[in-house]
């Protein structure tokens, strides 16, 4: 029988043997799962080895990787830098690695995994030669890149986003990391020369030897991501990064093709996406705004900006099964999509992404009567050297310019009104600056036309955002003096009672006529 604590206890009359039996498990701790994101938190774990198989448990969001015995085809034990990885080959070629091994370790998994699965576990060598010549295959879901049979480089194809063939030459793109820093390092393209056969193979082979190796790889891979696009859009004109770019959607990202550069952006990278009127009349703003800026060099671009012209019709087809498509998509999106050009490629932009299109609101800035003319919804002025359009939206301030920018309200602690005090009465422009709440520095939008002046300020009121200096002159705002176009500014209502009580104080119309009344 067993003991409270698990021991065999064998007895007879005159002696009694205590046994002890084998663990049920093991367990070792700080275990990082593999892949090019491992240096996360959420990577870091626990690994356990039992009788149904191995699991691994994150230790800080609680996520369960779980191999079955009946799944597993193979084992095998790696030396890596400072510690020892363990790679365990499962049912459809699918591979895990787990990192933070300590070599002592190696007896205890490699005898369980004979005891209890009946698998050895294979010693994996690589190679530390640094050549770049070697052999090329696909295993599993796998690219392998071995020199003199022994293991130099593995890339999953899950992370493939496309592999094409240049003469001798296969091009195989990775997915950017959307969470890798600006000083990161991150594997992107790699090219491979593969040399044409010779002999009966060279008669044997359609096409060149790189072309069968990427057909490899495409058979491989996902279909989306060895180039079947699921929607695509040509001659798309862009401003920012500035040219005309082919729009291809794909399961997991979009790739912009230029003439000169070609970018992938991450549905999981794309934050907001905004639909703002262009002051032409003519052309609507797609803005797709970025988690991580894409990069070109030393340039970054933390907005994407379509240029898209209202009048131009646009149909596409979803390369989907309409019940694929509804068990994707839900009512958002159809197989055929139909319109002018900036609604069809917003809705199939926030099918992809999973974004709603943020828009204008009617009782937004210049919603009144103003709210049919695209002139009226922004503002024009500029940013050190970059001249645009200022968009005051219900949760931020969206300036388009080459360089685009968004000054989050809540984010914002106050804003200054600057050239608007009453000797400054006659001027045409005045500007803001944006000063925010964690010290970061101020954002200054300069050279406004004035006669925005109310309507901003009765905005930025509604939004309850503080004004750090209400020093305006009563007339300021009254270009023409017009008094169609005044809002009610709560400012410029105190200043006038105070006018008027000062003129029934003194009685003295003519004074009060070029009295200039102090800020407060």
């Amino acid at each position: 029988w067993r003991d409270s604590e698990g021991c065999c206890v064998l007895a007879s009359r005159r002696h009694c043997w205590l046994v002890m039996s084998a663990p049920d498990s093991h367990q070792f701790g700080n275990i990082q799962l593999s892949g090019k994101d491992q240096q996360r938190d959420e990577n870091s774990g626990t690994l356990k080895v039992h009788a149904g198989g191995f699991g691994w448990k994150s230790r800080k969001t609680g996520n369960i990787i779980s191999v079955q015995k009946a799944d597993l085809r193979g084992v095998e034990w790696l030396k890596i830098p400072h510690a020892y990885q363990l790679k365990l080959r499962v049912k459809g070629g699918f591979v895990y690695k787990f990192n933070g091994f300590r070599s002592q370790d190696k007896d205890t998994i490699k005898m369980y995994c004979k005891d209890t699965f009946e698998a050895d576990m294979e010693d994996v060598h690589m190679s530390y030669k640094g050549w770049n010549w070697g052999e090329g295959s696909i295993e599993g879901q796998n690219i392998v890149f071995k020199v003199e049979k022994r293991l130099a480089l593995e890339i999953p194809l899950s992370e493939v986003t496309q592999a094409t063939a240049v003469k001798n030459e296969a091009v195989i793109e990775m997915a950017d990391d959307d969470t890798a820093m600006p000083d990161d390092e991150v594997l992107v393209e790699m090219r491979l020369h593969v040399p044409a056969p010779t002999g009966e193979e060279a008669a044997d082979m359609d096409g060149t030897a790189a072309e069968n190796f990427v057909n490899q790889i495409k058979e491989g891979g996902d279909l989306e991501k060895a180039g079947l696009a699921l929607a695509s859009f040509e001659d798309v004109p862009i401003q920012v990064p500035r040219g005309r770019y082919e729009v291809e959607m794909f399961d997991k990202f979009m790739k912009l093709h230029g003439k000169t550069f070609d970018y992938k952006v991450m549905y999981s990278n794309v934050s907001a996406l905004y639909l703002l009127p262009k002051p032409d009349g003519y052309h609507m703003a797609l803005c797709i705004t970025l988690e991580h800026a894409l990069r070109q060099g030393q340039t970054q671009y933390p907005h994407v900006i379509l240029q898209l012209p209202k009048d131009t019709p646009l149909e596409v087809t979803i390369n989907l099964e309409e019940d694929e498509i509804q068990e994707r998509f839900g009512e958002k999106l159809s197989q055929i999509e139909a319109g002018d050009m900036p609604s069809v490629i917003a809705k199939v932009f926030s099918a992809f992404t999973k974004r709603k299109v943020i828009a204008l609101k009617k009782d937004g800035f210049n919603g009144g009567s103003k709210a049919e003319d695209d002139r009226a919804t922004s503002i024009r002025c500029s940013v050190k050297a970059n001249e645009g359009q200022l968009y005051p939206l219900d949760k931020c301030f969206f300036f388009i310019a080459n360089k685009p920018m968004v000054v989050d309200f809540d984010k914002v602690g106050s804003v200054e009104f600057n050239r608007v005090q009453s000797n400054t009465s006659s001027a045409r422009t005045f500007d803001i600056t944006v000063h925010m709440k964690d010290g970061t520095g101020v954002n200054q939008f300069v050279n406004l036309q004035r006669n925005v002046y109310k309507e901003l300020y009765r905005f930025l009121t509604e939004k309850k955002i503080r004004i750090k200096n209400v020093a305006a002159n009563s007339n300021f705002g009254d270009a023409d003096g017009d008094d169609d176009d005044e809002v009610n500014d709560p400012y410029m209502e105190r200043m006038k009672r105070e006018r008027e009580q000062a003129d029934m104080a003194e009685d003295d119309d003519d004074d009060d006529e070029d009295e200039v009344w102090p800020s407060s």
